[in-house]
């Protein structure tokens, strides 16, 4: 608009304001405001809105493939959001199948809208139910969702979106669905007919109920029609390993099982899937009544079935309630969840391994500074998750001089100091200086440390400390 036309525009809005002042007129008489004079101010003000629109720099008139692919980087929820700023940005949007196709909704409403936005589109959908924390979606790898007041998300079951999804089975490439809740018997049938229905094109499949589950299959996953499928993980759920044997090149599976309960030809059939996680169900009548009346040894040796071979180790990550292992020649993967493991102690470290990764929480790493295994001499990454630093009790302390002292690692490289995401409230780090003497007396080989969601605790001499811990490592890393 030309600088005329613009203060044109300024005077007549102005004009018009006074018009609307009490007893105060354009020729300062004393005439009241009626409703013409009141249409001729919106009709000023609406003109001067209209030119300040048209001036340019102007979002919506942004090359249409620079605003798809910025949309295109929007997680879901704001992506809607988008579609409610302007016409320009809703048409934009809308007539974008590739917008629609990446799902993460826990709406009824949304989810219908997105599968008819998406067209013929492959789809990757994430179904959550209602009253999901956010640590929990977190957990679960669900970062682009963002929870409602008192940290929950709103919405219907899991099994309702689920029971939408049944027609549009044939062009999912990924499903996610997370169910906090103890399910209806609807919802067991729904997930049951979920378990039936061919998918040709799923890729990556993930069901997790948290609380008690009743409802599983043995029959064929997926009525036998999954020729893609390289994922799955059914936690909650009773899945047989007899509904996987049509399954071809399948790389990682993660399911809810006891060790007690599976058959040595279902042991067998596991043997080729490179990466396999068990999560122990600790609520079975078998897995109680197992632990009443078995020794420690018999434990040991049902969890073997499971492990690989204890001499044919490369790596672990061992905690109170997790095992995980790395076979040293095929580099395939074997966990145990949500189990007691103080008893895999022994097959863990004095198995005959050379380990050359270990990831442990403190108890095992107190565990470990104990009986010095032979297996650790050649570690290169090491690390260590803090759950608390009690400086009231040293002996639980890994930095204080009373702790018992680690074993040789001459080769090591790496080492990561990690804050448990269960630690203790309020957790004190120990500060440089302290920490730099730690690695002094224990890790000559000066290794890179890296602190993860740590900071050295501010010091009376906070200079001399931070020196000191510079020249104890190679590198010092933040994550």
């Amino acid at each position: 608009m030309a600088p005329d036309q613009d203060d044109e525009l300024r005077r007549a809005v102005e004009t018009a304001l006074q018009l609307l002042s009490p007893g105060a007129t354009v020729n300062s008489g004393k005439a009241r405001p009626t409703d013409h004079t009141y249409s001729a101010v919106v009709k000023a003000i609406s003109a001067l809105a209209s030119s300040y629109n048209d001036q340019e720099p102007r979002v919506n008139r942004l090359p249409l493939e620079i605003l798809v692919k910025i949309f295109a980087q929007l997680p879901t929820y704001e992506l809607v959001t988008a579609t409610h700023v302007c016409k320009y940005w809703r048409a934009t949007a809308v007539a974008q199948v590739t917008l629609w196709n990446r799902i993460v909704t826990s709406s009824h409403a949304q989810l219908v809208c997105m599968l008819e936005r998406s067209g013929t589109m492959l789809l990757d959908v994430t179904i959550l139910g209602p009253n999901l924390m956010q640590d929990t979606l977190t957990a679960c790898g669900v970062e682009d969702w963002r929870v409602g007041p008192g940290g929950a998300t709103q919405g219907a079951g899991a099994y309702v979106l689920c029971s939408v999804l049944l027609a549009h089975m044939p062009r999912v490439r990924k499903l996610c669905v997370l169910s906090p809740m103890v399910l209806p018997a609807q919802g067991s049938a729904v997930y049951s007919a979920l378990f039936l229905t061919p998918a040709p094109q799923l890729v990556h499949f993930e069901l997790q109920t948290f609380g008690p589950c009743t409802f599983g299959t043995e029959s064929p996953l997926f009525d036998g029609c999954t020729p893609r499928l390289r994922y799955i993980a059914v936690y909650g759920p009773s899945l047989a390993i007899a509904a996987l044997r049509h399954i071809h090149g399948l790389a990682r599976l993660g399911f809810t099982n006891t060790l007690m309960d599976l058959a040595e030809d279902e042991m067998s059939a596991l043997q080729h899937i490179p990466d396999v996680t068990l999560r122990w169900d600790s609520m079975s009548r078998s897995s109680v009544s197992w632990y009443l009346v078995h020794t420690p040894a018999e434990l040991t040796q049902a969890t073997q079935r499971f492990l690989p071979p204890t001499h044919d180790l490369r790596e672990i990550a061992f905690t109170e309630s997790s095992i995980r292992v790395v076979h040293v020649k095929t580099g395939f993967v074997r966990e145990i969840r949500e189990m007691e493991t103080e008893f895999l102690r022994p097959y863990a470290f004095h198995g005959g391994s050379v380990l050359v990764q270990l990831t442990v929480d403190e108890p095992t790493w107190r565990y470990v500074c104990g009986f010095h295994p032979p297996s650790l001499h050649e570690i290169v990454d090491l690390t260590i998750i803090l759950v608390t630093l009690e400086t009231w009790f040293p002996e639980y302390n890994p930095f204080l001089p009373d702790y018992p002292k680690p074993p040789s690692m001459p080769l090591l490289k790496r080492l990561t100091l990690q804050r448990s995401a269960q630690a203790t409230t309020p957790f004190r780090f120990v500060s440089a200086a302290l920490l730099a003497t730690w690695l002094r007396s224990h890790f000559p080989s000066r290794p890179v440390l890296v602190l993860k969601a740590l900071v050295p605790r501010p010091d009376a001499d906070d200079a001399y400390g931070n020196d000191a811990l510079l020249e104890a490592v190679e590198r010092l890393e933040y994550l």
